[in-house]
């Protein structure tokens, strides 16, 4: 605390969960390893919510999404 002042126990909780955030750690998950439900892990970390993450978060889902469909669509192909 001496060699930095403005540093808290609840600033490594924040920096904990904006890391999390940023590394794509689902919302219940870093929750819950925070030990706090969702609603109160918006309340307190809900600012980081932005449209461009919001973008990259869905846009990721997508592939992952496309991928596994494709993926299903050949090994049924390769069935018949």
């Amino acid at each position: 605390m001496k060699a930095n002042p403005g540093l808290s126990p609840y600033s490594l909780r924040h920096g904990y969960a904006y890391r999390g955030a940023l590394a794509g750690i689902p919302l219940r998950q870093l929750a819950a390893s925070m030990g706090h439900n969702v609603r109160t892990h918006m309340k307190h970390y809900g600012q980081w919510t932005d449209e461009a993450g919001l973008d990259a978060a869905f846009g990721a889902a997508n592939v992952k999404l496309t991928a596994s469909q494709t993926k299903r669509q050949q090994q049924m192909q390769q069935q018949q």
